[in-house]
């Protein structure tokens, strides 16, 4: 997907550079979104065993 988001941005008009960063962001981003959800619902099953 952030390989995906970083071509589009190129064919957009971007810099290779700005296009790359773009990428990695929202690489970055979805990895803390997916551990944070994971995180939670972690959480949730350890208060809903107690």
């Amino acid at each position: 997907m952030a390989i995906l988001m970083g071509t589009a941005s190129a064919f957009s008009g971007y810099s290779v550079g700005w296009s790359l960063a773009f990428g990695v962001g929202s690489l970055l981003l979805m990895q803390v979104g997916y551990f944070g959800a994971l995180l939670i619902l972690l959480f949730k099953q350890r208060n809903g065993r107690e």
